[in-house]
């Protein structure tokens, strides 16, 4: 674990989840809540993808975390480019002191739930790969979940809406989705090198505006005891 220092950035937030979930719906649901709040900032890779913004270090130490995690061949470029954008994207944002939340829907813990898919060696080594070699991580983790009859019944009708073949596995309400338990493990191994706080929330169609309740209340309660430990650090250090 890190040694305590006083917290001179915002705390970085990442949504996490399996595809139909509702991660994006969720995020675009705080983000028209939150938009116009001065302590919070909803962005993305927009305004990333520039020569001028070019980190060599991070890129760098990007090429080392993916060549570690030895990918299936032509998976290479792709999950590069997405790890180098995040970790570019947390850097630059964590400069960004008028602000209390940087919430960022896609960052390196749902990255890790696809590279885990197509990693050819162990997951213990692409869990050591990753932290050994990525200096940013977020602060705190949202653990999107839902039942899986509700994940299927929005797989359907997003596939629907896109014009496609709306046929899928047939649907198993007892289904679990471990995936998230998975990212659970993965953010208790990162805690070895960084302090992450979890907030976990059961999607559900009919707890949205309950969930994005839950979730502000949370952020402010980590935020306040953040601060707590900011005023410790710096009583002790006069």
């Amino acid at each position: 674990m890190e040694e305590a220092e006083i917290r001179k950035h915002p705390l970085i937030v990442e949504l996490v989840g399996r595809s139909g979930v509702g991660k994006s719906f969720l995020y675009n649901k705080l983000k028209n809540e939150l938009n116009n709040e001065d302590q919070y900032l909803f962005t993305d890779y927009t305004g990333y993808k520039y020569i001028f913004l070019f980190n060599l270090r991070l890129f760098f130490d990007s090429v080392l975390t993916i060549n570690c995690c030895s990918l299936k061949k032509g998976y290479f470029l792709k999950y590069l480019k997405r790890w180098y954008w995040t970790q570019l994207l947390i850097k630059n944002k964590r400069n960004n002191q008028g602000k209390s939340f940087v919430i960022i829907d896609e960052g390196p813990f749902q990255i890790l739930r696809s590279i885990k898919r197509f990693g050819k060696g162990s997951l213990n080594k692409v869990r050591s790969c990753v932290f050994k070699h990525s200096k940013y991580l977020p602060d705190v983790v949202i653990l999107v979940g839902a039942d899986w009859d509700v994940i299927y019944k929005r797989k359907l009708i997003k596939k629907h809406d896109r014009g496609k073949d709306t046929y899928l596995t047939v649907s198993n309400g007892k289904r679990k989705d471990i995936g998230l338990q998975m990212t659970k493990e993965d953010i208790s191994h990162a805690c070895k090198f960084k302090k992450i706080n979890i907030i976990e929330i059961n999607n559900a169609d009919d707890n949205l505006d309950f969930n994005v309740k839950t979730i502000i209340d949370q952020l402010n309660k980590i935020r306040s005891n953040a601060e707590d430990v900011n005023r410790q650090l710096t009583r002790g250090q006069q």
